[in-house]
């Protein structure tokens, strides 16, 4: 039996450096396979004019040869290359250079063994389910670095498709550490450092700037601090006494992560006359940082001991920056106006400072009240 004639013939072309091209006898078409092996070029013809489904590899090849033409970097980017390319870039909504602490954590997030399997594998090469298998068990922290890294390779076109759509990433509810801490728990804490030496000698044995009475009752008014101002735990650390005004009757300072300070109106704190914040104000250094010794500690480590004084008194997972939620909502709740909450907590929007304030338990004014029938309680 005769073999019927092939519909193509193969052709090495000397000037495409050897490689074989299918010519279709009836057209004249010739199409590259980009193969310089003849037994691997009569494959991919076989696989093309016999128009099954399994001609995968062939489609795969013109697919990248056709995306190299748009951008080579598409063939070559890996994972690995886009997160460090993110990290070492800029900030992504509001510019300027990232700083150390911040690429430290970036570069920390991106070494959870998570991210293995998805660290060196070509990004158009990378499926959905390749996200959702590294994704799958992991807190929110890791959840949306791996949004980062995604859409900043979308952004910058270091892809050529997305890969992830917005409502393919996992849900998470909200962390249960990021929670206001209650004025109770609050109360338990610094009686709980004032107690006898020998039940805080375990907790604070790792560092020896907490394992004298003097350093823990500068904790304690850091605490306290914390609680009358609503600052963040770095911010709180690095205060010092010429940001008390006196003459005006607030506390006001620059946020350190501001990257442009001087476009940022100052968070401003009231200090009410004879209040328990005065007299706070009043028994820490006149000069200089108002927390010495905390201020030479990172905020890592007073975290650390934080959650270790939580964890003794077993109170529900809660950090330092529960302080900040606190603030907001006791605001919130005792009726300051937004402006004024966005003020104390340095907000440039109020969707910021909902965030914090948004599990206040508002009583809202009787409508009768508001009639003018009845007077408020």
């Amino acid at each position: 039996m005769k073999r019927p004639r092939k519909p193509y013939k193969l052709k090495k072309r000397n000037d495409r450096g050897g490689q074989y091209a299918i010519i279709d006898k009836a057209t004249g078409k010739c199409k590259f396979t980009g193969t310089t092996d003849k037994f691997e070029a009569e494959k991919l013809a076989r696989v093309q004019y016999d128009q099954t489904d399994d001609n995968a590899a062939f489609h795969q090849k013109f697919a990248e040869a056709h995306l190299a033409k748009c951008n080579s970097e598409w063939l070559t980017n890996t994972w690995d290359m886009i997160a460090k390319r993110m990290i070492a870039g800029p900030r992504g909504k509001y510019g300027g250079e990232k700083k150390a602490s911040t690429k430290r954590k970036e570069e920390c997030l991106w070494r959870n063994p998570c991210w293995d399997e998805l660290r060196h594998k070509r990004a158009i090469d990378t499926v959905p389910r390749d996200f959702e298998k590294a994704t799958a068990s992991v807190g929110v922290a890791l959840v949306t670095f791996g949004q980062r890294i995604h859409n900043y390779a979308m952004n910058h076109r270091l892809i050529p498709y997305a890969i992830m759509g917005k409502e393919m990433w996992p849900k998470h509810g909200s962390n249960p550490r990021s929670r206001a801490i209650t004025e109770d728990e609050h109360n338990r804490i610094l009686k709980f450092l004032g107690g006898p030496d020998q039940t805080l000698d375990g907790l604070f044995r790792s560092h020896h700037m907490l394992r004298y009475r003097s350093r823990r009752n500068e904790y304690a008014n850091w605490l306290n601090f914390l609680w009358f101002t609503g600052a963040s735990n770095t911010d709180a650390a690095n205060m010092k006494a010429e940001d008390i005004k006196w003459g005006e009757g607030v506390l006001e300072y620059k946020r350190g992560k501001w990257i442009k300070p001087k476009n940022h109106a100052p968070v401003r704190v009231a200090i009410a006359k004879d209040g328990e914040f005065e007299k706070l104000l009043k028994s820490l250094p006149k000069t200089g940082n108002l927390f010495p010794t905390l201020a030479q500690i990172r905020q890592s480590i007073r975290s650390r001991f934080f959650g270790q004084i939580i964890e003794a008194l077993g109170i529900p997972k809660v950090t330092s920056h529960g302080y900040r939620f606190a603030f907001a909502e006791r605001a919130r709740k005792g009726g300051m106006s937004a402006e004024d909450r966005m003020a104390n907590l340095g907000h440039a929007n109020y969707n910021q400072t909902h965030h914090y304030d948004k599990n206040a338990k508002v009583v809202p004014v009787s409508i009768e009240v508001l009639d003018g029938g009845l007077e408020a309680a």
